[in-house]
């Protein structure tokens, strides 16, 4: 049976919150285990802080799995509550199965109701013991819709003008300056989108549950130096178009992107 949601006071639900999960620098670190098991991919941040968790991009990404699952109540729980079993969405490097996260009831203190036990993929033994396989994350788009539409687009200026410290310091002394940068950049930009269409990075807003698009900029012209995001909006005096609604810079976006399967817009491997 579906295990419910852990017992949180935000809306955006934890990992932490159904059990402690090690993730610290050494040999029982559990996300290095996944990550040796699952296909390989680059889970390491070229960008991380010096204090950040090993595998960051890896940690970011099975948080926004967990919080989607438990948005669709998809945890599952052993007939006898002793366990609760998920799915990582992410694929076994050898069998080509989903991996799953296994936890056990806590016996020992109610601080948090699971311990972490391992990462495996369903074998007869846990299917004897669970009422249901453990589901991937599902967002219900198809690849057309995961496809940036040929629209206008639109840029919300009021805003990014609220986001100039996103912009590199060449940029962000005025909004002038900054307009003029993004909208030279833009109109690149979606000249490379038109030849290159996987290079519009869909991504799953949580927050507004909606498809959103990550479009690269390069305001100097020799690197990528700022992320516009765009979704599709209708309104009475535009019509049908697309929104630029706020301008990110281009650093931990890898696990934002991968939540909706591989990565396909190579540019998001080196940010």
């Amino acid at each position: 049976m579906s295990a419910p949601l852990p017992p949180h006071g935000t809306p955006r639900l934890s990992w932490s919150d159904l059990a402690y999960i090690p993730c610290e620098e050494g040999d029982q670190n559990a996300f290095a285990s996944l990550a040796n098991l699952a296909e390989p991919e680059p889970w390491d941040d070229p960008q991380a802080f010096e204090n950040q968790v090993p595998l960051p991009r890896l940690v970011s990404y099975f948080g926004a799995t967990y919080r989607r699952l438990c948005q669709q109540d998809a945890l599952v729980e052993s007939d006898d509550s002793s366990l609760v079993v998920l799915n990582t969405g992410l694929a076994h490097r050898r069998t080509g199965l989903d991996i799953l996260g296994v936890f056990a009831a806590n016996e020992v203190h109610r601080r948090r109701p699971h311990v972490f036990k391992y990462w495996q993929t369903l074998d007869t033994n846990l299917r004897e013991r669970i009422t249901e396989t453990p589901r991937r994350a599902e967002y219900g788009l198809t690849e057309e819709a995961r496809t940036l539409p040929n629209l206008a687009i639109r840029l919300s200026w009021g805003h990014i003008q609220n986001r100039l410290n996103r912009f590199p310091p060449a940029y962000n002394s005025t909004l002038t300056s900054a307009r003029t940068a993004l909208e030279a950049a833009l109109r690149a930009t979606q000249n490379r989108v038109t030849a290159k269409p996987q290079d519009a990075a869909p991504v799953w807003s949580e927050s507004r549950g909606t498809m959103q698009w990550l479009l690269p900029l390069s305001l100097s012209r020799q690197h990528i130096d700022l992320v516009l995001v765009v979704e599709r909006n209708i309104d009475r005096i535009h019509g049908d178009h697309l929104l630029g609604s706020t301008v990110l810079q281009p650093r931990n976006l890898y696990y934002r992107v991968r939540a909706l399967g591989p990565i396909s817009a190579r540019w998001v491997l080196k940010c």
